[in-house]
């Protein structure tokens, strides 16, 4: 996980507060796994897949306290299936935190397996994630989701606040086919962030501006369709 850095404009006006993207449709809900999924048993466009990324979601939003000020939290959740052993690599993950800066509020993960016709669930317990020194600055979160094998889905889903105003990185694109990745990001209206691109493959955006009785902001929304590993671009994109 990259941090960038923030140039603030008009910071006299630091009072107003971002609404959260409540009024979008969101991509994916933990634990709702279709039956078209449950039958993808290789994905036809890249057949070679060990695995797959069915969706990758991620959300930056602005909260504000009066106890704490200005706060971003960064949710995200991914989906993967597991076709093959060669893939399993896939159904471990990390990500970095800031020991000065964040906090991680969420870290939940479940395997589903299909047995006997039903679907057995697996969780994610604390003595399958790790918090190790990463350097100075970051520690690394790690963590083994269990019971995996062929035709296992697993999803994962965590949450950080951070008291640092860079807004983290979006990489759309992994080693394995991803399906859907999608970054929401919203932004109050006198802070200004300047958006990075880095690869060549095109990523549909959506920018709204977002305003209720007490809040207003701007949201940018990017969205990647589906992606394979034979056309694989190292394709990400950041904020300053």
């Amino acid at each position: 996980m990259k941090k960038t850095h923030l140039f603030l404009a008009l910071i006299a006006f630091l009072f107003v507060a971002i609404s959260t993207i409540q009024a979008q449709k969101e991509p994916i809900k933990f634990g709702k796994i279709s039956d078209e999924e449950w039958q993808l048993a290789v994905y036809e466009k890249d057949t070679a897949a060990t695995a797959v990324v069915f969706c990758d979601y991620g959300v930056s939003d602005f909260i504000y306290s009066e106890s704490q000020g200005f706060q971003i939290q960064f949710d995200r959740i991914q989906r993967i299936k597991i076709f093959k052993k060669e893939g399993y690599q896939w159904a471990n993950g990390s990500f970095l935190i800031s020991k000065k800066y964040d906090k991680v509020g969420k870290l939940k993960g479940v395997t589903y397996n299909q047995e006997g016709g039903k679907v057995v669930k697996t969780k994610l317990d604390n003595d399958q994630i790790f918090k190790e020194d990463y350097n100075k600055y970051f520690d690394v979160m790690k963590f083994e989701m269990p019971a995996v094998k062929e035709g296992s889905i697993i999803e994962v889903e965590y949450s950080i606040t951070s008291e640092s105003w860079d807004i983290d990185d979006w990489q759309f694109q992994t080693g394995i086919p991803t399906l859907h990745s999608e970054y929401r990001v919203s932004v109050p209206e006198y802070f200004y962030y300047k958006q990075l691109e880095k690869g060549f493959f095109p990523i549909g955006s959506k920018l709204a501006n977002v305003r209720t009785t007490k809040q207003t902001g701007t949201v940018s929304n990017r969205t990647e369709g589906r992606v394979t590993q034979t056309n694989f671009q190292n394709y990400a994109f950041d904020y300053q």
